[in-house]
């Protein structure tokens, strides 16, 4: 570089001003240059007089993934040509080491996913642990770890079909927090200068924030949910010279040959035009078994909000009870209660047991 602008690179940063942390694998999902989709509305933020705001941004790219290295050089070039060189800095080479450095000393985590892609973002914990606010799209642990009062969301979590309709209304949705929300608490200060809104949900942040997201309680509930009790299942199937694993396995075997036997032949309600609340519906299903018996199933009455197009949302199933076997067909009885008013749609469906 030229020596004018390695004199300019020793007056970027001031430690002073709001600092919003970026760091990520750059794909394309995370979004690395939402932030920078209006530059005239972006450098009021960021220029404001006395609320100075400067973007940290670091990342790599895998090396096979084409589209995110384009979003670096996308964000090279928009630094460059928009006059923001002071007030965004890119850091090359991101690693455990530089990650380190900055989530210790960012104010702002910001995370701009496209829900619903983000796997964890576990960036954003670390960040919490260090006092740092997130600011983020509802995906990942921020649906969990979200609460007005630890930091920010972008958007109410909504997922869209069209994802240049998302990225222009979560954009509007990030500059109009920044500006009526982040900036001005950030920068209202008392008269020993010290932004006490601010401190406060720091400190909510870390106490409500690190105390559940964090590597003991997750390696914990590995455990207790899932080791132990496989662990407790391996010895219960082992026992008796793998005697049950056996049966198991020889049971999976019958069930999946003859499943293609078994069908609903009828399913009857007692459906009338209306129902009221806190009635129930009464569903009858006959199922022709084939070679398989009624210990081997189970028969469900799935019901819900019916949404048209023979489509059933928010539904939750009742199990239907075997009333008896005739000529190779059970017949099944059981009820859809009616909690709240509104279309409701039903269907009988079958599973192993």
């Amino acid at each position: 570089a030229s020596p004018h602008l390695l004199q300019e690179a020793d007056q970027v940063l001031d430690p002073e001003a709001l600092t919003i942390g970026f760091a990520r694998r750059f794909a394309e999902y995370k979004r690395g240059t939402l932030l920078l989709r209006d530059p005239e509305r972006l450098a009021k933020i960021l220029n404001a007089p006395g609320r100075p705001v400067q973007i940290i941004i670091a990342g790599k790219a895998h090396p096979m993934d084409n589209s995110g290295k384009q979003l670096i050089k996308d964000l090279f070039h928009f630094v460059r040509g928009n006059g923001f060189r002071p007030k965004i800095v890119f850091i090359e080479d991101y690693d455990i080491n530089v990650a380190r450095y900055l989530v210790q000393g960012a104010d702002i985590w910001l995370n701009t996913p496209r829900r619903p892609l983000e796997a964890s973002g576990t960036s954003g914990m670390k960040a919490a642990c260090n006092g740092v606010l997130n600011l983020s799209t509802l995906d990942g642990w921020w649906c969990e770890g979200y609460d007005p009062e630890v930091g920010w969301g972008i958007g109410s979590g909504e997922e869209y079909s069209d994802p240049a309709l998302q990225d222009q209304l979560e954009s509007g949705a990030l500059y109009e927090t920044l500006e009526q929300e982040v900036v001005p608490m950030f920068y209202d200060r008392g008269r020993d200068g010290l932004p006490r809104r601010w401190i406060a949900r720091m400190k909510r942040s870390m106490s409500q924030l690190a105390v559940y997201f964090n590597t003991s309680r997750m390696v914990a509930d590995y455990v207790d949910r899932y080791y132990l009790q496989a662990g407790a299942k391996f010895a219960d199937l082992a026992g008796d010279g793998q005697g049950r694993a056996k049966a198991l396995a020889a049971w999976r075997a019958r069930v999946r040959q003859n499943w293609s036997g078994l069908r609903i032949e009828e399913v009857s309600s007692n459906v009338e035009p209306a129902l009221h609340v806190g009635q129930s519906l009464q569903v009858t299903a006959r199922v022709r078994l084939g070679r398989l018996s009624p210990e081997d199933i189970q028969v469900q009455c799935y019901h819900g909000d019916f949404v048209g197009e023979d489509r059933v949302e928010d539904g939750v199933f009742t199990r239907m009870r075997s009333e008896g076997v005739q000529d190779g067909v059970a017949l099944y009885r059981g009820e859809a209660p009616c909690h709240r008013s509104g279309r409701r749609g039903f269907a009988v469906r079958v599973l192993p047991e």
